[in-house]
């Protein structure tokens, strides 16, 4: 029974591994959107901030435009890599959710066995003493 319960709680400490790395990635994913987002917000202020101000030359006008025209390109492919960053952390936390339950059920697994041990050493323990008394009667009267 030692050799398995030790085989299982190894398993386990595989998988509490493999669900703490998960974690950390998950964690880092989380950071990756939000600096995404952060930098979609700052695309975003700086758009509105290059507004046409009346008066200017052609050429500033010109080149104001230009400018919002990139500012809106970036915007787009920002909005698609934080589009990308949610679904690679959407997928990272359902992987957690299920290594967690892995986890879990060794646990439940692994609490079960050690139940069943210790209720049959239990029993066998219980058999020896009912044994023992069962000679000191039978001495005790003969």
């Amino acid at each position: 029974m030692a050799k398995h319960s030790q085989a299982l709680d190894r398993f386990r400490q595989i998988r509490q591994g493999e669900l703490e790395k998960l974690g950390q990635q998950y964690q880092q994913k989380q950071q990756d959107s939000a600096n995404h987002l952060q930098k979609l917000e700052q695309l975003d202020e700086l758009y509105d901030s290059c507004q046409v101000v009346a008066g200017e030359t052609a050429l500033a006008w010109h080149n104001r435009f230009a400018l919002r025209d990139h500012l809106k390109h970036l915007t787009e492919i920002q909005s698609q890599t934080l589009a990308l960053s949610k679904a690679e952390e959407a997928s990272l936390k359902h992987h957690v959710t299920q290594q967690h339950v892995k986890v879990k059920s060794l646990d439940n697994v692994i609490d079960k066995r050690r139940q069943h041990h210790e209720r049959q050493v239990a029993r066998s323990e219980q058999k020896l003493m009912d044994e023992m008394a069962m000679q000191r009667f039978i001495r005790s009267n003969y």
